[in-house]
């Protein structure tokens, strides 16, 4: 009958792909042998109808039928493996998904085989995955060697997502072919180690650092791997990575929360324990703060942490480290822990703390006080040159007007002894000596600023201080120009 419809003209492709198809219905039928004739009377394989959500092709039903000899004929005959229906279901995907035997046939007959078409594969090599078929897995990477490197659109790329499932030997297939060990991918912008970090599974974690993985390598949203192990309370997880020197200062970019924040946090004290044991491998500062600037010891004290707490008293923390409203762990402690009367050794220790860094801060401050006078002391110069006559002088002051604290700056001035006889000036006992008759090895006062000290030339006359009992109250002015012989009284 089919063949004295098709001898009298028949139409073999349906005026409406939603309407009957003797195509269809060989295939559903398991018909090869109309099959045949009706694909060598011109029957359309691949009719593309994105806008017909029940449609599917030859192809498509046949591996929905489960008959292989359908299937071969269908492909034979040019049936499209890369068809895919409005879902982007392909008929690849599903033979594999029925029967893993098949992917070779479709591979041969050219399914993803173009780049623009290797999506469709990247279904398959997700699926394999998925299923921890190593075979599969082997046979579409030795095809299509970049595969590795192209992500799916929901399962983000290979090596992900077999660290997410724990699929640990196909983690170590893809890693042996050239897999980015640090690729981010995904909406939350994570690598194959957070994924693993995340999912709890250390074999594939130490896989991931052996083969060369960043410890330390941060989601988009700041977390490492760490801080992931401590949040979700994986210890053995979070002790290998210490062990391959897990940073533990980390902080994310949400709330610069570091590691050991987060687990406080999650009123975790046995992991806050292994953080702050391993603080030799994780480089562990005790005094890291978040962005609200609270550090570990606060959050410690707040929640009743104790042990955490006393750790972090061990290691170095700092009791006055104030937080943006200025509360330190020392005020935490007098109004959660004092108060309640608990832990007498601890507050004791804390206040201990605090008075030693109230020292300290005291001592730092005397110190910068030092500094600053002595840097206002800087101002003064040393007088190197030789002798001086007694016309350098001018009186500007008469007799008993300049006590010790007036303001008025001294310029240059000498003596010949610590008696109180000055250089070309008459001193309190009415003695008067000439500028030129110091005696050797005097010394000579040099006032550099207002108010400021006396400092000694080694030229100049024995030195006395300006403000001593010893001398008048003068201000002098140093002038240039001659040298007269006498010097000036006044």
């Amino acid at each position: 009958m089919v063949d004295l419809l098709l001898e009298c003209g028949a139409e073999v492709n349906p005026p409406d792909l939603l309407g009957p198809s003797p195509l269809l219905a060989a295939v559903k039928s398991h018909q090869v042998g109309i099959l045949k004739k009706l694909i060598d009377a011109g029957a359309r394989l691949n009719y593309s109808a994105p806008h017909l959500k029940l449609y599917r092709s030859p192809l498509f039903v046949a591996c929905v039928e489960r008959c292989p000899e359908v299937i071969s004929v269908t492909l034979d005959s040019g049936g499209d493996p890369s068809w895919a229906d409005p879902a982007w279901y392909t008929p690849t995907l599903l033979a594999y998904q029925l029967n893993s035997d098949w992917l070779p046939r479709f591979l041969d007959a050219g399914a993803g085989s173009t780049f623009r078409q290797r999506w469709v594969l990247t279904d398959v090599l997700t699926c394999g995955i998925l299923k921890g078929d190593l075979t599969c897995v082997t046979l579409l990477v030795a095809r299509y060697p970049d595969l590795v490197f192209l992500p799916h659109k929901l399962w983000s790329l290979p090596l992900i997502q077999a660290a997410r499932l724990g699929k640990l030997s196909i983690l170590r297939f893809l890693l042996e072919n050239g897999a980015p060990v640090d690729a981010l991918a995904g909406h939350l912008g994570e690598a194959a180690l957070h994924a693993a970090a995340s999912e709890g599974y250390v074999e594939c974690v130490e896989a991931l650092l052996r083969a060369g993985a960043d410890v330390d390598r941060k989601r988009r949203d700041g977390l490492t791997a760490l801080h992931i192990a401590c949040l979700e309370d994986r210890k053995q997880l979070a002790e290998l990575l210490l062990d391959f020197g897990a940073d533990a200062n980390t902080y994310d970019l949400n709330s610069g929360e570091t590691p050991l924040i987060s687990t406080i946090l999650a009123r975790n004290e046995a992991m806050g324990l292994i953080l702050l044991k391993k603080k030799e491998k994780g480089k562990l500062d005790p005094n890291m703060q978040d962005s609200g600037g609270r550090s570990a010891l606060s959050f410690a004290l707040y929640f009743g942490m104790l042990k955490c707490a006393q750790q972090l008293l061990v290691e170095g923390a700092d009791v006055t480290l104030k937080d943006e409203t200025g509360a330190t762990p020392h005020d935490i402690m007098l109004d959660r822990l004092r108060k309640q009367g608990i832990q007498r050794r601890l507050c004791g220790t804390i206040e201990r703390l605090k008075r030693n860094r109230d020292r300290e801060i005291g001592q730092d401050k005397a110190s910068q006080m030092r500094k600053e006078r002595e840097k206002k002391r800087s101002g003064i110069r040393r007088e190197t040159s030789g002798d001086l006559s007694s016309s350098d002088f001018t009186p500007m002051a008469p007799r008993g007007q300049w006590g010790s604290g007036c303001p008025c700056p001294l310029s240059i001035f000498s003596c010949s002894n610590g008696n109180g006889n000055v250089g070309g000036v008459q001193s309190r006992s009415g003695k008067q000596k000439d500028a030129n008759s110091r005696p050797e090895g005097g010394r000579m006062f040099e006032e550099g600023a207002r108010g400021g000290a006396v400092v000694f030339s080694e030229s100049a006359g024995v030195g006395m201080d300006f403000r001593s009992s010893d001398f008048h109250s003068f201000r002098f002015q140093r002038e240039t120009g001659g040298t007269p012989d006498g010097g000036t009284t006044a």
